[in-house]
């Protein structure tokens, strides 16, 4: 087993501060044989000479200045474009690994003929508190894991969980299913030539999209084991907020916060909208309607999430992406906020809560 060569990409972007973090989790995995490829994405701090003292201890550690199109995707797929190994792997630069990532990760590859392998991480926010996906410590959650394996029909050897290659549509219409992430994948490189590679016009949801892909195509293995530390925080280009802890009445009021999350979703509503192609044009998915009903769905409530989010700092702004938000879908509470942002004199009363319930924080 130890005999794989497993590439590691960390694209990195002026993160002198919190690299070494990611990098000495590399250092320290288990599974000796890997390189580990830090893609700097031109940064203006000292990442450079910070990698390079490392590299002068660890020949195992390459620097690589990405020469491709700015952004993460861009930094990734250099990345990928330059690695060697038989499987590749992905960190942020501001995450860290448990030491035993990569080893359990390509047992579970090598001895059970799989492709792709995910497995749990915890949330570490800028308080301290620290949130397990599918915790064993709250029944509630343990459930969720639970019902996911009878619904999806997955097999269950230990803590290893397999999913077909049909987790991809059922996970449109069961819902609830999110468990696979960028940061504890492991792929075999010959899976590019089919899912191909990192969007390079996505500056936010590429992580997600590259992964819908994949599940899309294969099968994989679920390792019921944290292996990775998530950190949210103000650098986080998606999670730079808490989202259970947000008071969105304050937060529309804030400019910086709306034009952020303004950002954030527009990454997602066009990561659904490339998503809705592959589903029209898969020989896969077989309920290709009620696929593309709950994308529609998806598209419509972040586009009125949006119009409700700039109500305050850009009316215009509002307006259309509530308009937007009503091609996807009438309803009269959509219709009433779009004709009180157009026409605010009117008597018009709104049921704030209803509206609340439509919007779409992620």
């Amino acid at each position: 087993m130890g005999d794989r060569l497993v590439s590691v990409i960390i694209p990195t972007y002026n993160r002198e501060k919190l690299l070494p973090r990611a990098i000495d989790s590399v250092i320290n995995q288990t599974y000796p044989n890997w390189e580990l490829l830090i893609v700097d994405d031109r940064s203006s701090d000292n990442t450079e000479a910070l990698v390079k003292k490392y590299i002068s201890m660890d020949s195992r550690i390459k620097y690589l200045k990405n020469r491709r199109k700015k952004g993460p995707s861009g930094a990734r797929n250099y990345g990928i474009i330059n690695s060697k190994g038989e499987y590749i792997a992905f960190l942020d630069s501001d995450d860290e690994w448990v030491p035993h990532h990569l080893e359990e990760s390509i047992y579970v590859l090598e001895n059970y003929n799989m492709s792709l392998s995910f497995a749990l991480w915890i949330t570490i926010f800028e308080d301290g508190r620290r949130i397990k996906v599918f915790d064993p410590e709250i029944p509630s959650e343990r459930a969720r894991l639970k019902k996911m394996i009878e619904s999806f029909k997955a097999k269950v050897i230990g803590k290893y969980i397999f999913f077909g290659d049909d987790f991809y549509e059922k996970s449109f219409l069961e819902g609830g299913s999110y468990c696979t992430q960028l940061n504890t994948m492991v792929i075999n490189r010959n899976l590019f030539k089919k899912i191909g590679y990192f969007r390079e016009d996505m500056m936010v949801c590429e992580d997600t999209d590259l992964v819908y892909r994949a599940i899309h195509y294969y099968p994989f293995v679920l390792i019921d084991d944290y292996h990775h530390y998530y950190y949210q925080g103000i650098d986080n280009l998606f999670n730079f907020f808490d989202r259970g802890k947000l008071d969105i009445e304050r937060a529309i009021e804030d400019k910086g916060f709306v034009e952020r999350f303004t950002f954030v979703g527009l990454g997602v509503i066009k990561m659904n909208a490339y998503h809705k192609k592959l589903v029209k044009n898969s020989n896969k998915v077989i309920r290709k309607r009620e696929c593309i009903g709950k994308l529609n769905n998806i598209i419509g409530r972040k586009y009125f999430t949006l119009g409700f989010i700039n109500q305050k700092v850009n009316r215009f702004k509002a307006i259309f992406f509530t308009l937007k938000s009503i091609l996807y879908k009438f309803t009269l509470s959509r219709f009433l906020f779009l004709t009180n942002l157009i026409l605010p004199f009117l008597p018009i009363r709104l049921d704030r809560e209803k509206i609340k319930g439509d919007l779409s924080l992620w």
